[in-house]
């Protein structure tokens, strides 16, 4: 007999500060709602916000907060956030870290997990250093 894997609750910011940006949270959204073996249970209000980082020549981001159920493991969830952030034309090469952009997905919460590798940390390192994260979480929560 199988197991069956376990149930996660995880939470993904989304943002972008290029072109139609409330459209491409919207399309992001719809592009996660299609992920395997994973359902969106709560999505946040927009909130716009300042750039972070060393790149300041750039608009004002908007960003919102999706609360996801999976099955799949954290490691997964990195490769579908790639898979769609290319999907959508997220551009990596010309582009400086930290800089424009059309999507920005981040995983900052997976269950109770703490995770440091060069490919993951959870949770999210910018947790606490970003007001609008906890805004956008207790939007969800409450």
């Amino acid at each position: 007999m199988s197991k069956i894997p376990p149930l996660h609750v995880a939470y993904l910011c989304i943002g972008s500060n290029i072109g139609n940006c409330e459209l491409h949270l919207q399309n992001a959204i719809k592009e996660i709602k299609k992920w395997p073996r994973t359902k969106v249970v709560k999505i946040s209000k927009i909130l716009e916000t300042e750039p972070c980082g060393p790149v300041r020549n750039q608009d004002n981001f908007l960003n919102q907060m999706v609360k996801i159920k999976s099955f799949l493991n954290p490691l997964s969830i990195i490769d579908l956030i790639e898979i769609t952030e290319n999907k959508m034309g997220r551009d990596r090469v010309d582009v400086p870290k930290k800089g424009p952009r059309i999507i920005d997905i981040d995983l900052i919460i997976f269950d109770d997990f703490k995770i440091v590798s060069k490919r993951l940390t959870l949770p999210h390192p910018a947790i606490d250093s970003r007001a609008y994260i906890s805004k956008l979480m207790e939007d969800i929560d409450g």
